[in-house]
């Protein structure tokens, strides 16, 4: 019986994943080491994100590798809205959480119960312990997507940490070529026009605080 490409997909791309990241320990390391070391074997610690990602087109084409690694990562299942047959909506093709469509709330009391995090019917809104997150709309429409930005301002979103659940950190470890590529494809696409809500996070909770449990206090 044939593999399921999705899940091969999602097995290459934790495998990349998971050689950046081993590679950015292995680049830690070496910083962390005693300031005697020599200069050569500073100069041969590995760079803190991955090689180029092997396989797709070559980076050439940064538009034809672009859709490639959009594609292998599957940036459209969170990105693209979904009908109920679960099928793409054609008319918001990674244009993110639609404005008028309905989102999870999230309440602490379902983290006791077992559930990690809420998704919503389009698939594109999620709710968990850290707040309501939706899914951001990546098309390069001038007021309510991307169109504003440069492929610094892309790759400075995915490395400096301040991206939410669901969104993979590891995708930060992706050379610059690759999501210079990624960022190409993405200023191809048709501009759709689609506000989507801001974020609404949780408060910042106590160190070791369960959702859902109270905390313990001093008495005086």
């Amino acid at each position: 019986m044939p593999a399921n490409p999705s899940k091969s997909r999602i097995a290459f791309v934790l495998c990349v994943l998971a050689i950046a990241a081993g590679v950015a320990a292995c680049a830690r390391s070496v910083r962390a080491g005693s300031d005697s070391a020599a200069p050569a074997a500073a100069a041969a610690a590995a760079p803190a994100v991955a090689a180029a990602v092997a396989g797709g087109p070559p980076g050439g084409d940064p538009v034809a590798r672009g859709k490639w690694l959009v594609d292998v990562l599957a940036c459209a299942d969170c990105h693209s809205p979904k009908l109920p047959d679960g099928r793409y909506d054609p008319d918001y093709t990674f244009a993110g959480h639609k404005a008028s469509d309905p989102y999870p709330q999230w309440n602490d009391s379902l983290f006791t119960k077992g559930y990690g995090m809420l998704v919503s019917t389009s698939g594109t809104a999620f709710a968990g312990p850290w707040g309501v997150t939706f899914a951001r709309n990546l098309t390069p429409d001038k007021t309510t997507g991307i169109a504003g930005w440069n492929d610094e301002a892309f790759i400075n979103i995915l490395r400096e940490g301040t991206l939410k659940p669901p969104m993979p950190h590891g995708y930060g470890l992706l050379a610059d070529d690759d999501l210079k590529a990624m960022f190409a494809y993405l200023q191809s696409l048709k501009p759709v026009k689609n506000l989507v809500p801001f974020r609404q996070l949780t408060p910042p909770r106590l160190p070791g605080e369960i959702p859902g449990q109270k905390t313990g206090g001093t008495k005086s």
